[in-house]
């Protein structure tokens, strides 16, 4: 920070602050001690120091560099800033500068009683003769009567141009007759451009309107767009899950070979089972009529997916719900297949679950099947109202066709009349599509989105070249109004100015005429002072110069006006030119107007044709879209039958399963008839022999209770 001194003989410094105006006052040893308000002016800067203690506040001027400014240098500086009287506040002390008329300084002072006082003294008047006086004044004489021959002159010379003026002004009034001529035809112009604006208005407000639904079926283009795409990205993850639903099958079937192997080697523990095994038999029955139902099902579900594919090939929405549907019944199908082979797993480690969870489990299975026949139902009614979708989409469709014919018929009938077709009667608005739940066709859009484009290019060219022709004319005719305007101003304030100067030329001869009397008197009488000849003489040679002043200016403003005149002459005949070229240039753009026209009706032509091609591609493109979807189809309908093959395998091995299962039953009651000969045996050898010792006999029993358990 820059640190200068406060005062130049003492001990307290200022140091520059955070602010752009506070400085703050330190003494030497750099400590603070109160606060100052910078004000800054160009050359010196004023200082007002403030007391922490309420003691009042102290006002110093200083200078760029710090020192202290003395009263004749702040008067100086302050006679920098204007000349004349004024009354400066410096920290509440008045001072007031006195200036004269030539900008000399004649004193300073303060209305307090204390500060500065400077006074210049006045010089002391003259004391000349009478004689010479009377010399000056007939030399004053001498020099007005020259003044009145000049005056004279120049009144002849006003006169000339007020004749100039006035044969100018006629000439005007002939131009701007001949101005409103032009005005008018360019009014009745004008009137017709109207008119033709205001038919392209209405055109305009079609083609606004036609933009907007143009915008409408860009965006559901784009929609019908993305969902295509998404719909196309499911269908490839929903055949990556089939791939993989496919070789969890091989696993499935790896593990029920596993499965069977164990089963095969658990027959022996089966034996000592024979109530469980008949309630897993009559299990097993109704587990089979129940695949038989859902084999009904199936059956059913697919002939509904092969009504459901005439469907796809017009609508791409429906077939993808429908393909979701069919998925999600096979997950259930497969779900189904995985519950069934939990089931008999668990059945075959643990063996024993009570029967009445088994009859819940059957409930369950019979609520999820009624469930499955109404969603069956609902699906059912949904096809039918998207039947009825259909045909009101066709019937819509001929009657956009039918439009279009018209229009072309209506094109063709007017080219061979001669006619050229306008833009309204080529432009076609499409039907209302209320009711559309998949959105428009291809058909619709491409036809409604082209001719509009087509009449949007053409309006506005000539909506462009007709307010060029507009904005021409309005300018022609706001400047001719202005011109005479300014003609008008101009003659009024030349009449003014030469009534205000012959006004004060009469006044000046007057006014010379008093001094001139006053001056006869005043030489007659003896005991009159000379400081009035002074006075006289000085006010003489005063309005002398300013009569001068007038008489020059007056010729510089007569010498500009006649300037004036003639560029104001130049410029009305460069406009007449002007106006000559843009009334070329509007016959050029009237015959480029009619150029236009024709050109539009090839365009018309030409972009009817391509519009036709564009569609048939897009009904080609549209066909082999079709063609995608009854692949998809099918190769859904190959997934389908893979997953039939692999239930009938699962069946098969069910019944390999339950044919196992009834030979254990038979060993089981071939067992049951040993135990009881065996019974029989025991009960035999207890009632005929007698045995002394039970212990040997318990043995013996023992041993033959390990055989008949092994």
């Amino acid at each position: 920070m820059k640190i200068y001194p406060l005062y130049s003989n003492s001990s307290l410094f200022a140091c520059a602050g955070d602010e752009l105006n506070t400085i703050h006052v330190m003494d030497s040893q750099g400590q603070h001690c109160n606060r100052a308000v910078l004000y800054p002016y160009r050359d010196w800067r004023l200082v007002e120091k403030i007391h922490p203690n309420g003691e009042g506040t102290e006002y110093t001027a200083l200078d760029v560099q710090g020192n202290v400014i003395s009263g004749d240098t702040l008067v100086k500086l302050y006679k920098s800033f204007e000349k004349g009287h004024r009354l400066a506040n410096f920290a509440g002390v008045q001072i007031v500068c006195q200036y004269t008329k030539t900008g000399e300084l004649q004193g300073a002072k303060n209305p307090s009683g204390f500060g500065w006082q400077w006074f210049k003294e006045e010089p002391a008047a003259s004391s000349s003769s009478v004689s010479d006086d009377k010399k000056k004044v007939g030399e004053l004489t001498e020099e007005l009567k020259k003044a009145k021959e000049e005056i004279a002159n120049k009144d002849q010379l006003i006169n000339k141009q007020r004749n100039e003026i006035a044969a100018k002004g006629k000439e005007i009034d002939a131009r701007s007759k001949e101005l409103e001529a032009k005005n008018k035809a360019v009014h009745d112009k004008d009137e017709e451009m109207k008119k033709k604006e205001e038919e392209i208005r209405k055109g305009v407000q079609d083609l606004d309107a036609a933009k907007n639904k143009i915008e409408e079926l860009n965006v559901l283009l784009k929609r019908c767009e993305d969902e295509i795409a998404k719909k196309d990205d499911e269908i490839r993850k929903r055949n990556e899950e089939l791939a993989e639903s496919r070789s969890k099958i091989v696993e499935l079937a790896a593990i029920i070979d596993k499965y069977v192997e164990e089963i095969v080697e658990k027959n022996e523990e089966l034996e000592s089972k024979d109530e469980k095994i008949k309630d897993l038999e009559a299990i097993i029955m109704k587990d089979e009529e129940e695949a038989n139902r859902k084999k009904q099902e199936l059956q059913a579900k697919n002939n509904k997916i092969e009504e459901l594919e005439a469907i796809i090939k017009d609508c791409a929405k429906e077939a993808a719900q429908k393909i979701q549907e069919l998925e999600a019944l096979v997950k259930k199908c497969k779900e189904d297949a995985a519950q069934k082979v939990q089931e008999l797993e668990a059945i075959i480690n643990k063996g024993e679950k009570d029967d009445s969870q088994k009859v819940q489990d059957l409930e369950e299975k019979n609520k999820k099947i009624e469930g499955l026949e109404a969603i069956i139902k609902e699906r059912e009614a949904e096809i039918a109202e998207k039947f009825h979708e259909l045909d009101a989409k066709e019937g819509k469709i001929e009657e956009l066709i039918v439009v279009i014919n018209k229009k072309d018929d209506e094109i063709v009938a007017m080219k061979n009349q001669g006619l050229r077709p306008t833009v309204s009667s080529i432009v076609t608005t499409p039907p209302t599509t209320e009711g559309l739940s998949g959105g428009l066709l291809v058909e619709e859009i491409v036809t409604n989105s082209k001719d509009i484009k087509i009449a949007i290019s053409l309006k506005i060219d000539l909506v462009k070249d007709e307010k060029s022709t507009n904005n021409i004319m309005q300018e022609k005719i706001d400047f001719m109004e202005q011109e005479s305007k300014q003609k008008d101003e101009e003659i009024s304030e030349l009449k003014k100015v030469i009534n205000d100067r012959d006004k004060a030329i009469q006044k000046q001869s007057e006014e010379l005429a008093k001094l001139i009397a006053q001056q006869s008197s005043n030489s007659m009488a003896p005991t009159q002072e000379p400081v009035t000849l002074d006075d006289i003489v000085s006010t003489l040679l005063i309005e002398k110069v300013q009569m001068k002043k007038q008489l020059d200016e007056a010729r510089k403003e007569r010498d500009s006006m006649g300037q004036q005149l003639e560029q104001k002459i130049e410029e009305l005949n460069a406009k007449d030119e002007e106006m000559a070229k843009k009334d070329a240039e509007l016959e050029a753009k009237n015959k480029h107007m009619i150029e236009v026209e024709e050109a539009m009706k090839k365009k018309l032509d030409e972009e009817i044709g391509k519009m036709k091609e564009e569609l048939k591609n897009k009904e080609e493109e549209v066909k082999e879209k079709d063609k995608e979807i009854v692949d998809q189809v099918t190769k859904l309908e190959a997934d389908k039958k893979m997953i039939d093959q692999k239930e009938k395998m699962i069946k098969k091995k069910d019944r390999q399963i339950k044919k196992q299962t009834n030979k254990v039953t038979v060993k089981i009651e071939q067992l049951g008839i040993a135990k009881a000969k065996i019974v029989k045996l025991r009960n035999a050898l207890k009632e005929f022999t007698a045995l002394d010792e039970d212990e040997d006999f318990d043995d013996d029993e023992d041993e033959e209770e390990e055989d008949e358990d092994n």
